[in-house]
């Protein structure tokens, strides 16, 4: 399902641009939104309301907030707030955290419990795939 996901046309340019020292990668906030969506099974249109709430969900959290202010990018959670394309470097070493942050957040908005055995067999996994998929 993540492949799928992966392949599909309107999320190619998303996660993969490395910046020169190779200690950054650009995330496009929208696209990692689609993709935690796609790969779920859930449709959503309306994403500016989604990715409001994972902020929001973030900004009360204070161990995923943490994870915010070490990336220098709390304000925006690693640009789920940015429109037009617009990129947020992230350093290589806390992108793994917030990916896993989001998908948290996200599988809670959804109404998952977030229990132990969830993250193990749901959240834990996707992640490392992500991360596998993106050379991390």
């Amino acid at each position: 399902m993540l492949q799928d996901a992966l392949a599909a046309p309107h999320l190619r340019c998303m996660l993969l641009r490395k910046d020169s020292s190779h200690s950054h990668l650009a995330f496009d906030g929208d696209a990692v939104i689609a993709l935690i969506l796609h790969a779920i099974g859930k449709k959503y249109t309306d994403h500016v309301g989604v990715r409001a709430a994972i902020v929001a969900h973030v900004g009360s959290n204070a161990a995923l907030a943490s994870v915010c202010l070490e990336s220098g990018i709390l304000d925006m959670a690693f640009s789920l707030a940015t429109r037009n394309g617009k990129l947020t470097l992230v350093p290589t070493k806390v992108a793994a955290d917030i990916l896993e942050a989001v998908v948290a957040a996200t599988y809670n908005l959804l109404g998952f419990a977030k229990t132990e055995e969830w993250f193990e067999e749901i959240a834990r996994p996707w992640v490392e795939e992500v991360v596998r998929k993106l050379n991390f």
